[in-house]
């Protein structure tokens, strides 16, 4: 059970009925809040290395209040939105009307469309525009409220994902209140039993996909088969006889520096944050893994993989943003001095191994590495193909994209632009990660706006099976 904090006290003090009300400020706006701090027992924080968590909680009518207030200073008739969801589509609709006037009004690549949204992101740098950002687009003043309780880290600084592309959006979210939530592993094997996982996901303009999980022995190694999420439950009894690892090389989909597809930020969404060791360390011990072995795909995990850890480093970020209004110094100048530095803070994660020359190998040995519908994967599951060479280096694109992320006010890259991680489940090295890995969530329920921030472990937990 959850247990309030109080103040000069320790944690977790049973039958305590004390809250703490806080009294916060979103740009002007005082709002009260109610804090508390959960801690889960011994043997799970030592099982999984989630600690615990401090909820923080916004009444509903404050923000159904605020956000009323705002969408009529628009000029716009709020007299039948007396709830969260027809509020949400009515700035939606406010939102998409006016990207429509600019010619956005579907996902299409070409000159034009590209053409329409620079024009677009230029319009969201005036006066105008920002009050358009902030009043209308989906989700708004949530995110405001995220930026506060996490030091302006979630989401415009973390690796986001909007639960909806790994539950089937028509699945109820039930059993994961039933069973935990926060301690549900993602891509859980039970819970496939219940319920249908890994719906299809885009991973290019033009086609869907499953999640994809290969299959291996755990005495060799050896790959015996591939298998849809949907279907993890046909190994759980070889899983519980110890008898193979499952591995997703890119199963679980994070979008960078904002929610996906600008969503509504009424469902739970989660933050991965790489200041917080546990994570680093995580994705740091799957990198070294995809080094020290060779496994289907393993070239795309590396280059996942990297690109969360590069720039998710205060040091590129800090470089990023010295070099980018520097109109002294050339565009392709700028694009080799954050390349070299990419390269630079890579070696600096393994130091004592030659990472170049065994990222050339493999892309050597991978000459033809396409992925599982026979295509290029440095284009397609590569999907943001930012790296295309032995040292999976990047390009002027993606220093538009990034350069589009800073303008804009939210992260590293452009909304849309996903990177994924790798999943292990019953893997002797490598943890199956849960959603209270995560660093940050929020949801919405009939209480208000509840934002989490997780406490972990500095490692990763000891190598048994759990």
């Amino acid at each position: 059970m959850e247990n309030p904090i109080k103040p000069n006290s320790p944690i977790n003090i049973e039958n305590s009925k004390e809250k703490r009300i806080q009294t916060i400020e979103i740009n002007g706006i005082p709002l009260e809040a109610e804090k508390y701090y959960f801690e889960y027992p011994k043997r799970i924080q030592q099982e999984t290395g989630i600690l615990g968590y401090e909820r923080t909680i916004v009444k509903e009518e404050d923000i159904l209040r605020i956000t009323k207030e705002r969408l009529e200073s628009l000029g716009l008739d709020t007299t039948n939105c007396n709830d969260f969801d027809s509020l949400d589509k009515l700035r939606k609709d406010v939102f998409t009307s006016k990207k429509e006037e600019f010619g956005i009004s579907s996902y299409s690549w070409g000159k034009e469309y590209e053409e329409s949204k620079e024009k677009w992101w230029n319009y969201l740098k005036t006066e105008e525009g920002k009050i358009i950002l902030r009043s209308c687009s989906p989700g708004s003043f949530n995110e405001e409220l995220d930026l506060h309780f996490s030091n302006g880290e979630f989401p415009s600084r973390t690796f986001n994902h909007v639960m909806g592309a790994y539950v089937e959006k028509e699945q109820s979210t039930k059993p994961f209140i039933e069973d935990r939530l926060f301690l549900q592993k993602l891509f859980d094997v039970e819970l496939s039993k219940k319920i249908k996982l890994g719906g299809n996901r885009s991973i290019s303009t033009d086609e869907n996909t499953s999640i994809f999980m290969d299959v291996y022995e755990k005495e060799n190694g050896k790959p015996i088969d591939e298998t849809d999420v949907s279907s993890l439950h046909k190994y759980s009894e070889k899983i519980k006889q110890d008898e193979v690892f499952l591995l997703g090389t890119d199963a679980f989909n994070l979008s960078i520096g904002r929610f996906w597809d600008e969503q509504s930020t009424k469902s739970l969404s989660v933050g991965f944050s790489c200041k917080d060791p546990f994570f680093q360390e995580y994705l740091k011990k799957a990198y070294k893994f995809f080094l020290d072995n060779d496994y289907e795909n393993d070239l795309l995990g590396i280059q996942q993989v990297m690109m969360i850890l590069v720039f998710g480093s205060d040091e590129f970020i800090a470089k990023f943003k010295e070099l980018e209004n520097n109109e002294d110094i050339k565009e392709e100048e700028k694009v080799m001095e954050l390349n070299n530095l990419f390269l630079k803070i890579r070696d600096s994660f393994l130091p004592d191994i030659d990472q170049e020359t065994i990222l050339s190998n493999k892309k050597k040995e991978s000459s033809c590495w396409k992925d599982r519908s026979g295509k290029n994967a440095t284009k397609h599951l590569g999907r943001d193909h930012w790296f295309d060479s032995p040292n999976f280096q990047f390009d002027d694109h993606t220093l538009n994209r990034l350069q589009y992320a800073h303008d804009y006010g939210h992260g590293y890259s452009w909304g849309r632009q996903e990177v994924t991680i790798p999943i292990f489940i019953n893997h002797n090295e490598m943890p199956q990660l849960s959603w209270g890995h995560a660093k940050y969530a929020h949801f919405m329920n009939k209480k208000g706006f509840n934002f989490f921030e997780f406490k972990h472990a500095e490692h990763l937990p000891q190598n048994k099976k759990i």
